[in-house]
């Protein structure tokens, strides 16, 4: 069976990570608070950005949040990833354990 490539760059951004989905919304939530954002994210919603399959645009203050907490604008989060250069990049709340 060949392995699927990932669809977006949250995907790429959150494989190699220790963390369930369950904490990873958690913590971004925790980032949002931590922020002054009133963010939320679900399970289901962070599976579908990092597949590419959300039909609606996030929020503005899901899109603030993301880009403290993994480092990219939404943009690029949902986009394909990159193949060899990394621009754009915010600071990273993002734990990368």
């Amino acid at each position: 069976m060949v392995a699927q490539e990932p669809a977006t760059l949250l995907a790429v951004l959150v494989a190699p990570s220790e963390r369930t989905y369950e904490e990873i919304v958690d913590e971004f939530i925790r980032c949002a608070r931590q922020n002054g954002e009133k963010a939320t994210l679900t399970v289901r919603t962070l599976q579908l950005w990092m597949t590419g399959r959300a039909r609606t645009a996030p929020r503005p203050t899901q899109r603030r949040v993301a880009c403290l907490y993994w480092g990219y604008p939404m943009s690029q989060l949902l986009a394909p990833p990159p193949s060899a250069h990394d621009p754009g990049r915010c600071h990273a709340w993002w734990p990368h354990r």
